[in-house]
């Protein structure tokens, strides 16, 4: 219809014209903080979907929060909180020819990159005398009735970092940043649902698919 729809990554998202004029801004209005990398799927119902952490995104502690807006005005006509973290946002699409419309969204605990996190999480997983574990999920809810249609479990992934990174490389990477590199992705990539309905998705803690 000639319009933008942007999601911050705190869970605000505003719908602008072509040439860069609010036709409506909507959700929460966080500054400062860094909640999620941000983006949305428009669902073929009208409706616009996010997903973002309810606090400022901890590796350990955050809640995933998904929310659906009313692409017509930014209406919120629902959203819903999770126990894991949630990093990207979701897919949506049919579950097969005769499926229900679903959201897909990965959620989970997510590795950390250089600095303070890093320093951290080291530090409390040395005092607990403990390794960290990490979630990684994918969850599938009926977009209409916002059922939970299913949910995968990983394995924890016992690691602050992703699978060929190390903390050593983390900590050169923090103190000189051409010394070395760490690659710190996302929880996941974001989940791809095919035509018959499958659902394919990417661990980044430990690669599989």
């Amino acid at each position: 219809d000639g319009s933008l729809l942007v999601a911050t990554n705190c869970g605000g998202v505003v719908k602008i014209s072509w040439d860069g004029k609010l036709i409506w801004k909507s959700g929460t209005s966080i500054t400062g903080k860094f909640c999620s990398t941000g983006g949305g799927a428009l669902g073929e119902d009208g409706v616009y979907y996010t997903e973002y952490n309810h606090d400022d995104g901890t590796p350990l502690a955050s809640q995933a929060v998904i929310a659906a807006y009313q692409v017509t005005d930014g209406m919120l006509l629902w959203n819903m909180t999770f126990d894991y973290a949630g990093w990207q946002y979701p897919a949506v699409g049919r579950l097969g020819d005769n499926g229900p419309l679903a959201l897909v969204a990965a959620i989970g605990g997510i590795t950390v990159g250089p600095g303070k996190d890093a320093n951290r999480l080291e530090k409390l997983a040395e005092l607990a005398g403990t390794p960290v574990s990490l979630p990684n999920a994918v969850v599938a809810i009926d977009a209409a009735s916002r059922r939970v249609l299913w949910r995968f479990e990983e394995k924890p992934w016992n690691s602050m970092v992703a699978a060929g990174d190390t903390m050593e490389r983390i900590h050169r990477a923090g103190d000189d940043p051409l010394a070395d590199r760490a690659c710190v992705p996302d929880i996941q990539g974001i989940p791809l649902i095919a035509g018959d309905g499958t659902v394919y998705a990417s661990s980044s803690h430990n690669g599989d698919l």
